[in-house]
């Protein structure tokens, strides 16, 4: 039976210099940090066929990880956008092969971004710091946790500087194609 997953996504997302992105690995594992993995995520945003996702704040996204695993993700309008932190439900449902994007297209869905990811996971303090080398967008830390408080901590212990940012790389991909 696939996996599901239903919570809330809690989460500060800083722009930094690529050029830091080890030096803040170290820090995290010096801090006691547990180098979960590195991998390549692909994510595939679909529109919806009868409302507007960018509207309503909403987000259906297909993961590929490493070419072999799928999982199909729904996201809710932000609930707590204020500040550096934002919140909003996600639920994730792990499925096998690539059928489900020609699924989501026969059904009306159109793909809409594509975002590629090269990132480390590592668990510290309660949190899920993510490392991000995102294709065409740049160098992000991303750190999840359920407390905003135990979030903005680690950025201070990990001493990350940067702009918070509170697009998705959806959106920043899709900002940066209807520029073009």
């Amino acid at each position: 039976m696939p996996l599901e997953i239903f919570m809330y996504e809690v989460e500060a997302k800083i722009r930094v210099d690529c050029d830091g992105l080890e030096a803040i690995l170290e820090k995290a594992l010096e801090l006691g940090g547990r180098l979960i993995g590195r991998r390549r995520e692909v994510d595939i945003y679909y529109q919806h066929p009868c409302r507007d996702f960018v509207e309503t704040d909403e987000a259906l996204r297909v993961r590929i990880i490493d070419g072999t695993k799928y999982s199909l993700t729904y996201k809710g309008p932000r609930i707590d956008n204020r500040g550096d932190i934002k919140k909003r439900v996600e639920i994730i449902v792990e499925v096998s092969g690539g059928d489900i994007e020609k699924l989501l297209e026969e059904i009306g869905f159109k793909p809409m971004a594509t975002v590629t990811k090269d990132r480390t996971y590592v668990e510290l303090h309660g949190t899920t710091v993510t490392l991000d080398r995102v294709q065409r967008l740049g160098c992000f830390v991303e750190i999840e946790g359920d407390n905003p408080a135990g979030i903005k901590q680690v950025v201070e212990e990990l001493g990350v500087k940067g702009e918070y940012v509170k697009e998705t790389y959806a959106e920043m991909i899709a900002r940066l194609e209807g520029a073009n």
